[in-house]
């Protein structure tokens, strides 16, 4: 067994400490959510640091970051990216609207976002020539006061707006002064500086952390983008980036959600219901191994997300019935299984189930009925048994 020492090491540091340390350099890696805090995640944020400073709290603990450190780079922010893009963007607002009369203190604040430091946030491939040029360069604002709905759709506005309407109702500057103080010297986070991406993503799923939960699908995504830190897949991940945007592109165009679909596919995979999340289950199958080349798994759910979106777009009154269902979960794994498996007696197989799922309904019962059933369904579909041999299974 590892030596649980060598899995992760752990230090506390003040926000100064976090940004300013010679050798804190972060890189969101390019498999996580853009930015996406909301006006709830900010403000409790702020309320929770400036309470904290005018109860003379000794440290404030802002939680704990997860990161990986190839060696040749940044390290890599697994957990924590959200608050330390918040943080940047109020540090910005602090340098260019509220302490521009004050040499030492717009000094400090720049010295942790000037060119020279430029590696101290770098977001997401496609956010960073934005990030650079609107908010660590210098904040430009759109020349309109933005709607509510278009705040919503730019999170890197709504945060300056709702930072630089916070630092406005305190009115003092000499508040605003102990605020900046406060928030670089007695904000504290842990650094959790894991020994792999893997155990990285492990440990994450089982915090509890300030922030966004990440839904089966980033943590799916995660795990198989980070496989290409792996000398022998590193060459994989143009392709893997390429694999993933067609996913994302056929769930748009499926009007489904992405979530949702990773979940037909996961019950295709495992023939069971999980028994802890989804994600967990279907890195820890043999098929997801470490060792397996990351391409080999996304090319198997592309083709099983090409399946469901001819599923979608069937012009046929047998599917149309389909979708009249309360539940849609067992009936699209099986259908999407057997186009993606080119089942040799589909038509066959959906008038089958059809009338199996509406009798249940009929019958009023509900979904865990049938459950068992479902999942025997796709077994026999993936072994390419006879819709004769599957509705035996019917009626036992």
């Amino acid at each position: 067994m590892d030596d649980i020492r060598e899995l992760f090491k752990t230090s506390a540091k003040n926000v100064k400490q976090i940004f300013g340390d010679a050798d804190s350099y972060y890189q969101i890696p390019d498999y996580q959510r853009p930015y996406s805090w909301k006006t709830e995640h900010i403000e409790d944020l702020w309320d929770d640091i400036y309470t904290a400073m005018n109860a003379n709290t000794e440290t404030y603990f802002l939680g704990a970051i997860i990161l990986t450190n190839p060696g040749d780079g940044p390290f890599e922010v697994v957990d924590g990216q959200q608050r330390l893009t918040t943080l940047t963007i109020l540090l910005c607002v602090l340098r260019d609207f509220y302490l521009k009369k004050d040499t030492a203190l717009i000094n400090s604040i720049k010295s942790l976002v000037d060119s020279k430091y430029r590696l101290h946030l770098v977001v997401q491939s496609q956010n960073q020539n934005r990030f650079e040029k609107e908010i660590l360069d210098t904040i430009k604002l759109p020349p309109k006061l933005p709607t509510k709905e278009e705040r919503e759709k730019d999170p890197f506005i709504n945060a300056i707006l709702i930072f630089k309407d916070k630092l406005k109702s305190i009115r003092s500057i000499e508040t605003i002064e102990k605020f900046y103080k406060y928030l670089m010297n007695r904000v504290v986070l842990i650094t959790i500086t894991c020994s792999s991406q893997a155990y990285a993503i492990k440990l994450f799923q089982v915090l509890n952390d300030r922030g966004l939960k990440l839904t089966n699908t980033d943590l799916i995504k995660s795990y198989l983008f980070s496989k290409c830190h792996l000398p022998k897949f590193k060459a994989k991940l143009p392709q893997l980036k390429a694999s993933w945007i067609q996913i994302e592109t056929i769930a748009a165009g499926a009007d489904a959600d992405i979530d949702r679909m990773i979940t037909y596919y996961g019950l295709s995979v495992l023939e069971r219901n999980p028994r802890s999340t989804l994600a967990t289950e279907l890195i820890g199958h043999k098929d997801f191994k470490e060792d397996i080349d990351p391409n080999s798994n996304i090319f198997d759910m592309l083709n099983f997300f090409k399946a469901y979106k001819k599923l979608y777009d069937m012009p046929c009154k047998l599917i149309y019935s389909f979708w009249y269902l309360p539940n849609d979960i067992y009936w699209k794994s099986i259908l999407t299984t057997a186009l993606y498996r080119n089942y040799r007696d589909f038509e066959l197989l959906a008038k089958a189930i059809q009338k199996l799922y509406w009798s249940y309904w009929i019958a009023g019962y509900n979904i865990l009925k049938i459950k068992q059933t479902s999942f025997n369904i796709i077994g026999w579909v993936k072994a390419n048994k006879p819709v004769s041999f599957i509705e035996l299974d019917f009626r036992t």
